[in-house]
């Protein structure tokens, strides 16, 4: 007989709130898009509002924020794709426990 799987633990995520502030890094050198785009973080990878279109970049204090929000992204969708495989392996855990 095969085991049960064992279903995925829910990932702890980063509350944001606790996150401090920390200014984002513009490279000023650089354009994120050829037409329209702004300039980009060279930590977070944030993008500004289109540089032509409006003028001046606005001081970002969300660079760490940002960080926590793509990681806790990714730690979703782990999430969302281990459960997914565990309730695949459930089915055929019950297919097989019902034919034996």
């Amino acid at each position: 007989m095969i085991p049960e799987p064992k279903k995925p633990e829910p990932p702890a995520y980063e509350d944001l709130s606790l996150i401090p502030d920390q200014q984002c890094v513009w490279d000023e050198e650089g354009w994120y898009a050829d037409i329209h785009g702004g300039l980009h973080c060279t930590v977070c990878d944030e993008i500004t509002e289109c540089s032509w279109c409006v003028k001046g970049v606005e001081v970002d204090l969300n660079c760490l924020r940002n960080q926590a929000e793509v990681r806790n992204w990714k730690r979703k969708h782990e999430y969302k794709l281990a459960l997914a495989r565990y309730e695949a392996q459930m089915d055929y855990y019950r297919e097989v426990v019902a034919g034996a």
